[in-house]
This record gives structure tokens, C-alpha cells and sequence, in this order.
């Protein structure tokens, strides 16, 4: 993202951290992955492996939006649902509202939002 991140907003349950469009959603008591957005493996998300316990990507509008990634570790929850170009470093070509990203690109910004939420596992 080419916004710094916000100081962290503690609501019960959950932390949350902004900066520009971009936002990560912690929930520390989810052993049942209820704060997943879409389920395990569901239609147009796609595995993202070495990412805590499980985890995985999809984009909203795929290859015209930033892919969000859910991971979960143990009872702990991350979500990343970053804006879309040109708020962020992924490659795109195209102009508002209509961006193009290209499969590889989605999948390689996915897996540096999963190196993060790796970050705030071992970090806890």
C-alpha cells in the first residue's frame, strides 16, 4: 500500500488497522473461523499456502480488483481487504473504474498480504 497504517482501533474481539483504503481485521477468539468471509475453499477463492493454518485469496471483481486474503492460525483470525489500484503497488493496466490485473500479479500480491498476516501470527 502506499498509505502508512493508522494506530490500531481495539474493539472487543477484534483489532483493526487502517491506512488509506487498506484495512486488516484481527480476531483473536475464532476458533471456529466465523469471521471467515467466504468459506474454506469456496467457489473463486483460491488456497494460499504457508500462510498460518489455512488460508486463502480471492478478489471481489476477479482480475479487476486487489485480492483480500482470510488466514486463520490456531483461534486467531486475519483478513486483508486492501484497495484497489492505483492506492496499492499491485501492476495493473487500465484507469477508474475499469483496471485490468493480470492472474499472476493478483497471486503474488496475495502472497506478500499473507507474508503479513504471518507477521501478526508470530507476532501474538
Amino acid at each position: 500500500m502506499k498509505a502508512p497504517a493508522t494506530a490500531v482501533v481495539n474493539n472487543p474481539g477484534e483489532c483493526s488497522f487502517y491506512g488509506g483504503d487498506l484495512k486488516i481485521d484481527l480476531y483473536a477468539n475464532d476458533p471456529t473461523q466465523k469471521y471467515y468471509q467466504n468459506p474454506v475453499n469456496g467457489p473463486g477463492t483460491t488456497p494460499l499456502t504457508g500462510v498460518g493454518d489455512q488460508a486463502q485469496w480471492f478478489a471481489p471483481v476477479p482480475g479487476k480488483t486487489t485480492p483480500w486474503i482470510e488466514a486463520h492460525k490456531g483461534s486467531l483470525t486475519c483478513t486483508v481487504s486492501p484497495a484497489d489500484p492505483p492506492e496499492t503497488t499491485l501492476p495493473y493496466t487500465g484507469s477508474d473504474p475499469f483496471y485490468t490485473i493480470a492472474p499472476a500479479d493478483s497471486a503474488a500480491y496475495a502472497a506478500k498480504e499473507g507474508a503479513l498476516c504471518n507477521d501478526i501470527f508470530a507476532a501474538s
